[in-house]
């Protein structure tokens, strides 16, 4: 297991040092004290700690979707984002043809995932999320953007790797990986050097196993960024974009999570 010093592992995520230290601190980044300083180990980054109870992957995907179903009657009918989400998560809609939610969390035998969501938990995404929806056009809006795409973090586990050059074009196709993030042209800041996606749970030992994907180490950044997710989503949404870029630090993909956040609620 390769681990990085303070430094080394700010120069790969693009933050300050003392970012790191203060990941560190509160769980976010995993280290250990050896010999007085802090060794990092990137090969996995847990999703930061949140107060209260965890929530479970099954509320957040189902608020992904509504919020997508909801971002498309916003524009086919011209009504405030507002409205039209309390509408759908109410499942009052009715239009004239079949509301799609999407995207949906396939497995490796083709089977989908079923979101099994209660109705108390249901009304606290809806809270939060018109939390945001109320304050988007607003300029004070960032702090609850910055909320609710910290909670967006439960969605997935978020994994870096490295793959050697002659994989890479393959792994970039490969089916059980669905391009998101830098590798999504929707994002506005796609990275040909980089491969970003989601992965099924259950292909993630195979995509490894395939292609040889090691952890990141001290001579070489992560080139591989994966999601893993209950199921492989058959389709990625803005704000699962927004999610993704607001996961790697950088001031720039922060900036265009923000962006994206606010385009679909505003």
């Amino acid at each position: 297991m390769a681990r990085l010093s303070v430094p080394e592992a700010a120069e790969r995520l693009g933050v300050s040092s003392m970012r790191v230290r203060q990941r560190i601190e509160e769980g976010s980044l995993v280290a250990e004290k050896v010999g007085g300083r802090w060794l990092v180990d990137l090969s996995v980054v847990p999703e930061n700690k949140r107060r209260g109870r965890p929530v479970k992957p099954d509320v957040i995907w189902d608020a992904i979707r509504r919020v997508n179903a909801a971002e498309m009657l916003k524009h086919e009918y011209g009504r405030r984002f507002e409205d039209v989400l309390r509408l759908v998560y109410a499942d009052a809609w009715r239009p004239s043809h079949q509301l799609p939610y999407e995207p949906d969390l396939v497995l490796a035998d083709g089977s989908v995932v079923e979101a099994k969501v209660s109705k108390s938990s249901q009304r606290r995404a809806l809270l939060r999320l018109l939390e945001v929806a109320g304050q988007a056009a607003d300029a004070e809006s960032r702090p609850p953007v910055d909320g609710l795409l910290h909670w967006l973090g439960g969605r997935a586990e978020r994994r870096l790797y490295r793959v050697a050059g002659p994989d890479f074009s393959d792994l970039a196709v490969d089916e059980r990986v669905t391009p998101s993030g830098l590798s999504h042209p929707r994002s506005g800041m796609q990275d040909p050097r980089v491969i970003e996606g989601y992965v099924a749970a259950g292909d993630l030992a195979g995509v490894v196993n395939d292609y040889w994907l090691d952890p990141p180490g001290v001579d070489a950044a992560p080139n591989v960024f994966l999601h893993v997710a209950p199921g492989r989503p058959d389709q990625v949404s803005p704000l699962m974009l927004a999610a993704d870029l607001f996961e790697h630090e950088g001031a720039r993909e922060r900036e265009r999570a923000i962006e994206l956040t606010v385009e679909v609620f505003a």
